[in-house]
């Protein structure tokens, strides 16, 4: 029966299948709702940490590709104390430092350290594979035409770079425009 099974494509079933097929379609919708003493949501912090703990760099891979694109993580919003799912990549990890600089700045998410689930280290290295960041995260700035930035960068003296419109990208650092105007 296993050789008939294993003839069809079927395999051993794995941690990460089984987050990938049968724990991220929950929270792919438009209506996640997580509460705060949801049991549920601590066991699904948990596979995903089994899944993660995988050996197999390449299953691990794939793990972290759909984490990225799936709003698993809660969040609360610095400004307004709002809470909701958010991306991984959308989060920046909730430490001392950052939240006192971001508190009061609108739409900056922070993961919600108010769930036990989302402590620790093992915690912190998935939320970080997937995304998430403890310092200022560069995101690339498309602000300005490409006419404007090779202006500029031949007004700062360097015009050179302007010939590698492909390869040369601008950065911001997100939330920090937010974190200048609540400045007074």
């Amino acid at each position: 029966a296993r050789k008939f099974l294993e003839s069809l494509g079927l395999a051993e079933p794995n941690p990460v299948d089984d987050v990938i097929r049968n724990l991220l379609p929950k929270y792919q919708g438009d209506d996640v709702h997580i509460s705060d003493a949801d049991a549920d949501y601590d066991a699904d912090i948990q596979r995903f940490l089994t899944a993660f703990a995988t050996d197999s760099k390449a299953q691990r891979d794939r793990l972290i590709a759909a984490l990225r694109e799936t709003p698993f993580v809660m969040a609360i919003n610095a400004g307004d104390g709002t809470k909701r799912p958010a991306k991984p990549g959308e989060v920046y990890l909730a430490t001392d430092r950052l939240k006192e600089l971001f508190a009061g700045v609108a739409d900056i998410l922070l993961v919600d350290d108010s769930y036990d689930c989302l402590h620790g280290e093992n915690v912190r290295e998935l939320l970080e594979a997937c995304g998430s960041v403890r310092n200022l995260r560069p995101v690339p700035n498309s602000i300005l035409s490409s006419e404007e930035r090779e202006k500029l960068r031949a007004q700062a003296g360097h015009a050179e770079t302007s010939g590698y419109k492909d390869s040369v990208t601008d950065w911001r650092l997100s939330g920090l425009e937010e974190l200048l105007e609540t400045l007074p």
